[in-house]
C-alpha cells in the first residue's frame, strides 16, 4: 500500500477523462559519474568506457569484444541481447542492454541467487487497471523478487504506475517506485522515480522529471536526488525497525491475520524523510454478500484513509491507493490493451481488444466501424462498452459488460433464461431459432440465435454470452432476417477471431 506523491495526485485530478503512458522499467544512476541514466534498458555503446570501478566478486560480469568490463546482475540474456543491471554506491540503478555480437565473454558470479532461466527469482508478479469511477484511468503493476543484495539475502519489491494520456493538454505521468530489503523487510536500498510528459505541439503543461535513489548504510539512507537538471543529496536516520512504503506492506500482509491497526513512520525517498501512517487490518472475514470481498485493509495516511480487500493470502482484491483510484486485478493483456483500445492490423482488418472486458476479436474489414462507449463517474455497473457497426450491411454488433457480485447467477440455463426476457421487453414476439450450444474456441462461452421485430423490421440476432471471473460479455450481432445470408458469412469470421486476454 501506498500513497501517492503531491505532483502526482495533482496529475490525477486533472487527468480524471484518463492518464497512460508506456512505463520506462528503470530509474536514473544515483551518482554522477555513475553512468547514462536508465529508462527503457539502454542500448550500451561498445566504444564508450565502462564504468571504472573493478568488479567484486559477488558481481556477474560482461566483458565486450573491446575489452570493456560491465558489472552488475544479468537479468536476461538470449541469442540477441544481454542486459545487464548495476547498482552504484549511492543506491542508484542502471540498466544497459548490449547487442550479443559485442560480448566477447560473460562471467557469472556464483552466489547470486537465480531463477531456472538466470537472474534474481520472481515470486510474484502482478498486473492492475486503475479505475476512478466507471474510467480506466491507468495502470499499475507491483512485483516481488528474491535476490541478493551485495551478498546477503533478501528481496526486491517494485511498483510502476502508469497514467494514461487524454489529449495534448493531458499528458501522460509515471512513477516507479523500488526498495531492496532484508529478510525482515527492512530497506538495504530505496528508490523511487516521476515524470510527467510534456504537452504536444505547446500546449499543456511542461515536462518534469524527479528522482532520488540511496543506499541504507549504518541506519541512515543517503540519496542522491535531482529535480530536471537540479542535483542534490539527502540523508534520513531511520528509527529502529523502520521500513520503506512497499515493505511495510510487505510486513503487514505476511503478519498472522487479526483486528489491528498499527502506528508508524515509513521512509519515503520522493519525501526525503520519515512519514506517518497507521495500516492495518479492520476485518479478517469476507462476506458471501459481496459486501466484504475479502480481509478489509486499512492505510490511514496526512488525514487520508484508504481501503483495499486482499485474499487470505497476499493477493489483492481491490486495493485503493488514492481518494477514489481503486487497483483491480487484470492480467498483462488486458493492462496492454488498456494502452489502446483498439489497433489496426493492416488494411483489412481491425482488431478490437476491451481491458475492461478481457475480450478480443478482429472485425471482418474496414468497412466495419468500431466505437468504444467511453464509461461515465456513475457507470459502475453494466454498461454497453461499444458497437461495431456496417452501414453497407446494415448490420451492427453491441457490446455489454455485466460486473459479477456474489448473487450473480452462472448457470448457462439461468442466464439464457434472463437475457430472453430481456430481449423480449423491446420484441415480444422474440423466438429462438439455434438453440444455444458452445462457441468453438472460446472456454467457457455460448451462443443461439433469436428474431423478432425491432421497429417493424424483422431482425435476427446472434447472441453470445462470455463469462469471465470478475464479469459477463454479451454481444448482439444484428442484421435484417431477409439479408441474413450475406450477412451470417461476415458475422462467422468475426465470431471465430474471438479470444480472451
Amino acid at each position: 500500500m501506498r500513497s501517492l506523491s503531491v505532483p502526482v495526485l495533482l496529475a490525477a485530478l486533472l487527468i480524471l477523462a484518463a492518464l497512460a503512458v508506456a512505463l520506462a522499467p528503470g530509474y536514473a544512476s544515483a551518482e554522477e559519474g555513475d553512468g547514462p541514466a536508465a529508462g527503457a534498458p539502454e542500448k550500451a555503446d561498445p566504444k564508450k568506457a565502462a564504468p571504472a570501478e573493478a568488479p567484486k566478486l559477488e558481481d556477474d560480469v560482461v566483458i565486450l569484444h573491446n575489452d570493456s568490463i560491465w558489472k552488475g546482475r544479468i537479468i536476461s540474456e538470449n541469442e540477441k541481447s544481454v542486459i545487464l543491471e548495476t547498482t552504484s554506491k549511492g543506491g542508484g540503478v542502471g540498466r544497459y542492454t548490449f547487442p550479443r555480437a559485442d560480448v566477447k565473454q560473460i562471467r557469472r558470479a556464483e552466489n547470486i541467487d537465480r531463477a531456472a532461466g538466470g537472474g534474481p527469482h520472481a515470486l510474484r508478479d502482478e498486473w492492475f487497471l486503475l479505475r476512478r469511477g466507471g474510467r480506466i484511468v491507468g495502470t499499475r503493476r507491483v512485483e516481488l523478487w528474491s535476490v541478493k543484495s551485495r551478498g546477503k539475502p533478501g528481496y526486491r519489491l517494485e511498483e510502476k504506475i502508469e497514467f494514461l494520456a487524454q489529449g495534448p493538454q493531458l499528458p501522460a505521468t509515471r512513477t516507479h517506485r523500488t526498495e531492496e530489503v532484508d529478510l525482515d523487510w527492512k530497506p538495504r536500498l530505496l528508490a523511487w522515480h516521476e515524470e510527467g510528459e510534456r504537452g504536444k505541439d505547446g500546449d499543456g503543461p511542461r515536462g518534469y522529471s524527479r528522482r532520488a535513489s540511496g543506499r541504507v548504510v549504518d541506519g541512515v539512507w543517503r540519496g542522491s536526488v535531482y529535480s530536471g537538471n537540479v542535483a542534490g543529496r539527502a540523508e534520513v536516520r531511520l528509527p529502529a525497525g523502520a521500513r520503506g512504503r512497499l515493505g511495510f506492506r510487505e510486513h503487514l500482509l505476511r503478519l498472522p491475520r487479526r483486528v489491528r491497526l498499527l502506528d508508524t513512520r515509513v521512509i519515503d525517498p520522493d519525501r526525503e524523510g520519515m512519514v506517518a501512517v497507521r495500516a492495518g487490518f479492520t476485518s479478517v472475514t469476507s462476506e458471501p454478500s459481496g459486501k466484504r470481498p475479502g480481509h478489509e485493509f486499512h492505510w490511514e495516511e496526512g488525514g487520508r484513509r484508504l481501503v483495499s480487500f486482499f485474499d487470505a493470502g497476499q493477493r489483492v482484491v481491490r486495493e485503493e491507493i488514492a481518494e477514489g483510484l481503486v487497483a483491480l486485478p487484470a492480467s498483462r493483456e488486458q493492462v496492454e490493451a488498456a494502452k489502446g483500445e483498439s489497433a489496426t492490423k493492416d488494411g483489412a482488418s481491425r482488431e478490437v481488444r476491451l481491458a475492461e472486458a478481457g475480450l478480443a476479436f478482429t472485425a471482418p474489414d474496414t468497412v466495419w466501424n468500431w466505437k468504444p462507449t467511453l464509461g461515465t463517474a456513475t457507470s459502475t455497473g453494466w454498461r454497453v462498452l461499444g458497437r461495431l457497426d456496417n452501414r453497407v450491411l446494415l448490420t451492427d454488433m453491441r457490446i455489454e459488460w455485466h460486473p459479477h457480485n456474489a448473487t450473480s447467477e452462472r448457470d448457462p440455463a439461468r442466464v439464457e433464461a434472463w437475457l430472453l426476457r430481456r430481449l423480449r421487453g423491446v420484441s415480444p414476439d422474440l423466438k429462438v431459432v439455434d438453440q444455444r450450444k458452445a462457441l468453438t474456441g472460446v472456454k467457457g462461452a455460448w451462443r443461439l440465435d433469436v428474431t423478432g421485430t425491432l421497429k417493424k423490421e424483422s431482425v435476427r440476432t446472434t447472441v453470445v454470452v462470455v463469462d469471465r471471473g470478475t464479469g459477463r460479455v454479451v454481444l448482439l450481432l444484428a442484421g435484417p432476417t431477409g439479408a441474413w445470408g450475406q450477412v451470417r458469412p461476415a458475422l462467422e469470421r468475426m465470431l471465430a477471431t474471438i479470444r480472451l486476454l
